[in-house]
C-alpha cells in the first residue's frame, strides 16, 4: 500500500531558450520549449523536466 503525501509546494517554469534555428544532424528546429518543474512534499524536493522542439 502506497502511503499518500500532501503536496506542500509546486512551481512551474516554461522557458524557450532557443534564440536561433539548430540542428543535431539528423533534424533542424528553430524553437524549443523547456518545462521545468520543482514539486516539495513530505519534507523533499524534487525537480523535473521535459523539453519538445
Amino acid at each position: 500500500m502506497q502511503r499518500q503525501v500532501p503536496i506542500e509546494a509546486l512551481w512551474v517554469s516554461v522557458y524557450r531558450p532557443t534564440d536561433m534555428p539548430e540542428e543535431d544532424g539528423t533534424l533542424a528546429w528553430d524553437e524549443t520549449t523547456l518545462i521545468l518543474v520543482e514539486l516539495a512534499a513530505g519534507g523533499e524536493t524534487g525537480i523535473g523536466y521535459t523539453y519538445a522542439r
